[in-house]
Order: structure tokens, then C-alpha cells, then sequence
């Protein structure tokens, strides 16, 4: 048997718009990314990291380029990009308070997050001191320490196991 449809218009009272097609997308992605498989919620975390590691290297750049010292604009551009970071996942790809409660959660990734800013610095002063210029020495950080982000956060910051066959 066929179904034929017949929508409204807006004029007969439609009240749908594409606002509620983000919002649809928002909502698919905020209550099911965190019970994805690990590799899955890596994928969604990309661009979460992604945007953070624009976040820091223009950070970065531009504290750089203003004549303050690397040891300086390192940190305070991941800072920044920590920031952007833990917002961003708690909105799109983790459960925030997962298994602790807010300040523990922050303690802990407070702690993922200065160990991260650890490889961060030590990363870009070896890139940087082996010749190469402090765009690249950052980017080279960033990359590499975008794993390491992302392992803290779902198995330690943000651990949530599936539920059941996703």
C-alpha cells in the first residue's frame, strides 16, 4: 500500500525551520556520542580537538608575535584551548560528571590538563630548538599531544562505559 504526504506550508501554520534541524543534530549528537564505541567518540573528539588546537596555535602565535617569550605564550594559548576544549566535550562528545562529581572531575582533568601542558611545552621547545619556526614547533605539539587528550579524558576524566551493543 503507498503513503502519500502532504505537508503544510507555512502559511497553514507549519512551525518547523532549520533551527530545529540543529537542534536536532545537537541532540543526536549530545545523548548518544558518549555510549559510541571508543573509536567513534575518537572521530567526534578530532573535531573537538581540532577547534581547541586552532584555538591554541592562533593563541599562540599571537601572544608570540606580540614579543612575549615562549615559555609564556606556550602555556597561556593551551590554557585557553583546555578551556575550549572541556566545554566542547562536555556539550558534544563526553557525559559530563560521568563518575565524579563536579570538582572532582575538574581536579582530575585539572591534572590531565598539566600534564598535557607538560608534553605540550617540553614538545614545542624540542621542535622549536631543533630549527624549526615556532608555528611549526607548536602545530607538531598539538598533533601530538591529541591523543594523549583524548585517552586522559575517556578513560579518566570522562569514563562511561557503553550501554550494551550501540
Amino acid at each position: 500500500m503507498s503513503v502519500s504526504y502532504d505537508g503544510r506550508t507555512y502559511a497553514q501554520g507549519k512551525k518547523i525551520t532549520w533551527k530545529d534541524g540543529l537542534k536536532a543534530i545537537y541532540c543526536i549528537l549530545h545523548y548518544n556520542l558518549p555510549y559510541c564505541p571508543t573509536y567513534i567518540q575518537f572521530v567526534a573528539y578530532l573535531f573537538v580537538g581540532c577547534v581547541a588546537g586552532i584555538v591554541n596555535v592562533w593563541v599562540f602565535l599571537l601572544l608570540y608575535s606580540s614579543n612575549l617569550p615562549l615559555e609564556f605564550a606556550t602555556p597561556t594559548a593551551f590554557v585557553i584551548a583546555a578551556v575550549v576544549n572541556y566545554l566542547l566535550c562536555i556539550v558534544f562528545v563526553f557525559r559530563h560528571k560521568a563518575r565524579w562529581g563536579n570538582l572532582s572531575e575538574i581536579v582530575i582533568y585539572c591534572g590531565i590538563f598539566f600534564t598535557g601542558a607538560a608534553l605540550d611545552l617540553l614538545i614545542t621547545k624540542l621542535v622549536f630548538n631543533a630549527g624549526n619556526s615556532p608555528a611549526v614547533a607548536k602545530i607538531t605539539a598539538t598533533a601530538l599531544v591529541l591523543m594523549f587528550n583524548f585517552l586522559g579524558r575517556r578513560y579518566v576524566v570522562f569514563p562511561l562505559a557503553g550501554k550494551g551493543q550501540w
